[in-house]
C-alpha cells in the first residue's frame, strides 16, 4: 500500500512539474513570439539563443541555477520537495511552490527559446496572407488580428511542435527530478539502481528490475497519453487532422 501511495505521488509530482513548465513555456512563447515577429534582429537573437540552449545539458543549467539562487544568494532551496519539518496549510503550498521554482525555471530556460522562434516565424508567415492584409486594410485592431486570427492558425504548428518536443522535455525532467530530489518518477528511476560498498569487493551497483521495468512502462504511458491529448487539441484546431 505504501509503495502504491509513493508511486501515485511520484506520478502527480511529475505531471504537475511538466504541465506547469509546458503551460509557462506556451504563455511566454505566444506573448513574446507575436511581439518580435516583425523585428528581425530580435528574432535572429532568439534563434541564436535557441541553438545555444539546445546544445546545453539541462543539468548544467540546473547546476548554474542552484549555485546562483540557492548557494550564493540563498533565495530558493537547492533540492527537495518541501522543508523539514513540513509546514501546514497554505504555508505548505507556498513551501512546495518555492521548491519547484528552480526545476521549472530550468526546463523553461532550456525549451522556451525554440517555442518563441516557432511562434515568431509562423506569425511572420501569417502576416503575408491575404486575409490578414485585408483585415489590416479594414482597420481591425492588431489585438483582434493576433488573438482571433493568427493565434488559431499558428496553434496547429505549435501543437505539432509541442508534441515533438514533449519527449525531450520528459527525458530532461527525469534527470532534473533526480538532481533536485523532487520525489517524482526520475528519483524513483534512479533508486532502481542502488550503490553499495562491500568490504574487500568495492562499490557494487545492484539493479532492481521490479522497480525499473514498471517505472519505464508508466513513463511510456504518460508520454503517449499526453502526446495523445496534444494531438486531440491539434485536431480541434485543424479539422483536416480528424
Amino acid at each position: 500500500m505504501a509503495k502504491n501511495v509513493q508511486l501515485g505521488r511520484a506520478i502527480l509530482i511529475t505531471l504537475g512539474v511538466l504541465l506547469a513548465s509546458l503551460l509557462l513555456i506556451l504563455c511566454i512563447s505566444i506573448t513574446v513570439g507575436m511581439k518580435i515577429a516583425t523585428k528581425s534582429s530580435f528574432l535572429n537573437f532568439i534563434e541564436s539563443l535557441a541553438r545555444f540552449f539546445n546544445g546545453i545539458p539541462s543539468w548544467w543549467i540546473a547546476v548554474l541555477f542552484v549555485f546562483l539562487f540557492a548557494i550564493k544568494y540563498n533565495i530558493f532551496p537547492a533540492s527537495g520537495l518541501m522543508s523539514m519539518p513540513p509546514e501546514d496549510g497554505f504555508g505548505l503550498a507556498l513551501d512546495i511552490l518555492k521548491h519547484l521554482i528552480l526545476p521549472i525555471a530550468t526546463i523553461v530556460s532550456v525549451f522556451v527559446w525554440e517555442f518563441i522562434a516557432i511562434v515568431a516565424r509562423e506569425t511572420q508567415k501569417e502576416f503575408g496572407e491575404v486575409y490578414i492584409i485585408t483585415e489590416i486594410a479594414k482597420g481591425v485592431p492588431n489585438t483582434v488580428i493576433y488573438w482571433k486570427h493568427i493565434l488559431k492558425n499558428i496553434g496547429i504548428t505549435l501543437s505539432s511542435f509541442t508534441a515533438q518536443k514533449f519527449g525531450e522535455m520528459l527525458t530532461d525532467y527525469l534527470v532534473l527530478d533526480a538532481f533536485f530530489s523532487l520525489q517524482g518518477l526520475g528519483l524513483l528511476l534512479k533508486n532502481s539502481f542502488v550503490r553499495e560498498v562491500i568490504p574487500n569487493v568495492g562499490v557494487v551497483v545492484n539493479f532492481r528490475p521490479y522497480l525499473f521495468f514498471p517505472l519505464t512502462i508508466i513513463i511510456a504511458t504518460l508520454f503517449f497519453g499526453i502526446s495523445l491529448v496534444i494531438e486531440l487539441i491539434k485536431g480541434t484546431l485543424d479539422p483536416r487532422v480528424t
